[in-house]
């Protein structure tokens, strides 16, 4: 909990600061942009912080607690669940997000994109779940199960409703990241108080070198927030959650090439499964970006 609080913080910060100095973002606009009539805010411009209101920031403060619920519930699950549960949870990260959006906006992904959903998730939980263990199984408990129920709730309404804000309020990345954090450093703070309480401070005494290794903890993450965020306002919720799910299964793959371990033949047919996925969703969505780009040709001429 004392490290989810860090990394909020740490984050809400670093973009805190960008706004500040980088894209000239004025904190005292934005707080009187609060409390203007929505016919004021239409006259700022399209900037996502010169028209805050408080439907925005109920929306943000929505998705930190979606976010924060869905890591927490995801971390204590997973110490609770056997092993195939473990990579069934890992793995299914982009159906919630699907699910989220056609249930909760009505959002409709091109057919490529269910086709992709259904066979990268496929093909990672059987990928993952023909790799020998090397460790015994945690049992399996009705809480988690519960925690992971809660965790894969939280992510279908966190996704679709980042992509409604980013469509609605035209949002930056850097925007993004600092509201999100900054909310979400409430409820973890909360949490950990109620939770740990005063251990991580006393342990902290007690081992200050640990100091050095949570800054570094929170310096990382905030890195790798940046391409997140970047991702998410870029390309969308599905496309970020199917980043961040392949990442550990490239990872995977590359030390297999590189340090020359071997895969069994129902992992090669995974492998090739996820590459196939992403090179068809790839291919037709440059398909439907060029016969939009020449229908919009063509209704100028």
């Amino acid at each position: 909990m004392f490290l989810v609080f860090a990394m909020s913080t740490g984050c809400a910060l670093s973009a805190f600061f960008y706004n500040l100095f980088i894209a000239n973002w004025d904190p005292f606009k934005t707080m009187d942009a609060l409390f203007q009539s929505p016919k004021e805010k239409k006259e700022e411009g399209r900037k996502m912080s010169n028209k805050l209101n408080w439907e925005i920031v109920m929306d943000f403060f929505l998705i930190s607690l979606t976010y924060i619920g869905a890591m927490l519930c995801s971390n204590y699950a997973l110490t609770q669940v056997n092993y195939p549960t473990q990579v069934l949870v890992k793995s299914a990260k982009m159906v919630p997000v699907v699910l989220g959006g056609l249930l909760l906006y009505g959002k409709r992904y091109p057919w490529y994109d269910y086709v992709a959903v259904a066979v990268i998730t496929t093909c990672l939980i059987v990928f993952n779940l023909a790799k020998k263990k090397s460790r015994a199984e945690a049992a399996q408990t009705v809480v988690g199960l519960a925690l992971i129920f809660l965790s894969l709730l939280c992510d279908m309404f966190t996704g679709p409703r980042q992509d409604k804000m980013n469509k609605k309020y035209q949002v930056g990345a850097f925007e993004h990241m600092m509201f999100t954090n900054l909310f979400a450093m409430f409820p973890s703070g909360i949490a950990m108080l109620i939770v740990e309480q005063s251990q991580p401070f006393q342990y902290a005494a007690r081992y200050p070198e640990m100091i050095q290794y949570i800054f570094l903890f929170a310096v990382c993450n905030t890195l790798g927030q940046v391409f997140i965020f970047q991702s998410l306002t870029s390309f969308g919720a599905l496309y970020l959650t199917l980043i961040t799910t392949t990442r550990k299964f490239f990872t995977v793959f590359f030390s297999v090439i590189w340090f020359g371990h071997k895969l069994n033949i129902t992992q090669w047919v995974s492998v090739v499964g996820i590459f196939s996925a992403l090179f068809m969703q790839s291919y037709y969505a440059q398909l439907a970006k060029q016969r939009k780009k020449d229908e919009e040709k063509s209704k100028r001429t």
